[in-house]
């Protein structure tokens, strides 16, 4: 707990965030595709512990991935009216 319980709280509160929101899984799955290996592997870093869970918020990782669960967002909208 000394070394990773930071991680653990973090880690708990995005699966209750990513449950209620599922959307940002698709807008990761998104930005795979469209950015390539290289974010995955970047997120891949986070998620296995070799960087802290916080770097999730870092710019270069939550602005595209917000940006696009509002593209995904607004694409559903649309298609549905």
């Amino acid at each position: 707990m000394k070394s990773f319980g930071k991680d653990f709280k973090w880690s708990s509160r995005m699966v209750r965030v990513l449950a209620k929101m599922p959307i940002f899984l698709d807008a990761f799955a998104y930005l795979c595709n469209k950015k390539g290996v290289k974010y995955l592997l970047k997120w891949a870093t986070i998620m296995t512990g070799s960087e802290p869970k916080l770097n999730f918020f870092k710019p270069n990782l939550a602005l595209p991935l917000l940006l696009a669960a509002i593209k995904i967002k607004f694409l559903r909208y649309k298609t549905n009216t």
